[in-house]
């Protein structure tokens, strides 16, 4: 998992569980961020990372998105009753529809990904598909006319970077603070080097958490 501050200064370091979210990983956020500040969580599946940072503070603002249909039910169940603001869309480069895939024999897992080979070459699963809709993060952010976010964290199952090309304004004018998102084996399958989001992320320092 890796983290990016705009500042350029250590915020510190977090052991990390595969699989899991380690308490100093969520104490390390706390730390960073500030009361009232707004977080987008993009790929919030059933809600466990944007609940956690909740709890901390129930002051933040807190944006989660989460396509697929029958995991985007549990994020809602899951953050009833927290005051997280739930979008069922995923998040990437340009508006419209994209194909999202998860297993046929557990559709609604925490591996679906906008890619294919997520599920069959990486997991060796059979693949079912669900149509879902698509916007970027420029165009939310303008229609929800957020000022400044101060935490994107992306969890996207290889879309990382699209995501990010889809934020190209909020970069450039820099209303986004930090970003917190995964690099691992889905990148072989979207075919996305670490130096991409390094060009693409150049006013930033790059943090490993």
């Amino acid at each position: 998992t890796l983290l990016f501050n705009q500042q350029d200064t250590f915020v510190g370091r977090s052991l990390d569980l595969y699989g899991e979210w380690c308490e100093a990983e969520i104490d390390l956020l706390a730390q960073v961020l500030k009361p009232g500040d707004v977080v987008l969580d993009v790929g919030a599946n059933i809600g466990n990372y944007c609940s956690l940072i909740k709890h901390k503070d129930p002051s933040y603002d807190i944006y989660a998105f989460e396509p697929h249909p029958k995991t985007y039910q549990r994020l809602v169940e899951n953050t009833r009753t927290l005051g997280i603001r739930t979008f069922n869309i995923g998040i990437g480069a340009t508006k419209g529809s994209l194909t999202l895939y998860d297993y046929d024999c557990n559709d609604g897992s925490e591996h679906a990904s906008l890619h294919k080979g997520v599920i069959e070459q990486i997991h060796k699963g059979e693949a079912i598909a669900h149509e879902v809709t698509v916007v970027s993060l420029d165009e939310f952010v303008s229609q929800q006319r957020i000022e400044k976010i101060s935490l994107l964290k992306i969890d996207t199952e290889g879309h990382e970077f699209e995501v990010l090309k889809g934020a190209g304004n909020l970069l450039k004018t820099g209303k986004i603070e930090m970003i917190h998102f995964e690099f691992n084996e889905m990148n072989v399958v979207s075919r996305v080097f670490f130096r991409d989001f390094r060009l693409l992320l150049e006013t930033y320092t790059l943090f490993r958490l």
